[in-house]
């Protein structure tokens, strides 16, 4: 496990990355059942990962309709832009109302931004499945566990440029604020781990982000 580096927060952020396996990603997503169908889904769409790479168009919402609600999609044109094309309801909490369509590099600080642009530009170089596990903190100083499942898409001329993940937060933390979510602020995303698992391309596994 690496130690501790800055990453994309929406004020602050930090977490620790390591390289694991299919399966244990898999394991991982299998108590939760939204996150076992997202993972379920994009595995049977790649044949067992051995079908690669999936185009954009291939993914169907309807497929994994309990899942939408968590799901963010973003299209990457290095090196600059990141850009949110689709934004699930609980993920406005994290985002912003109206965030579709923004670039993500302008929702962070200056001083986090090359993280954050490290971050999107290795899984565009290594394609590859993520699983985060991270805090939301808002300003009330209420804190939100959130598990994260992310994939690469392809478009059609057969770069990486996509990325979907699924995020499904704690039922006890979201079930306490749900009632007010539309007014929550986040200050802080802290990361506590990102895994990486590699699917042909690589995985982000020796390369150190800027300061």
């Amino acid at each position: 496990m690496h130690p501790a580096i800055p990453l994309a927060g929406y004020h602050c952020a930090r977490y620790n990355y390591a390289v694991s396996t299919l399966s244990n990603i898999k394991a991982l997503c299998s108590v939760n059942t939204r996150l076992r169908l997202f993972w379920n889904y994009f595995e049977t769409l790649s044949g067992n990962w051995q079908t690669l790479p999936i185009e954009k168009s291939a993914f169907n919402p309807m497929d994994v309709a309990p899942c939408l609600t968590g799901v963010v999609l973003t299209e990457t044109n290095m090196p600059d832009e990141v850009t949110l094309r689709l934004i699930g309801s609980d993920m406005e909490i994290l985002f912003g109302r109206g965030a579709t369509g923004k670039n993500v590099l302008t929702l962070v600080s200056e001083k986090e931004a090359p993280g954050v642009r490290w971050f999107y530009k290795s899984l565009y170089d290594k394609p590859s499945i993520s699983y985060q596990d991270s805090i939301l903190e808002l300003e009330t100083g209420k804190g939100i566990r959130t598990k994260t499942l992310g994939f690469p898409l392809w478009n059609k001329n057969g770069a990486p440029v996509y990325r979907i993940t699924c995020s499904v937060y704690e039922r006890a933390d979201w079930r306490n604020l749900q009632h007010k979510a539309s007014d929550a602020v986040v200050q802080h995303h802290l990361i506590n781990k990102i895994l990486f698992a590699d699917i042909g391309y690589g995985a982000p596994d020796d390369v150190i982000p800027p300061a």
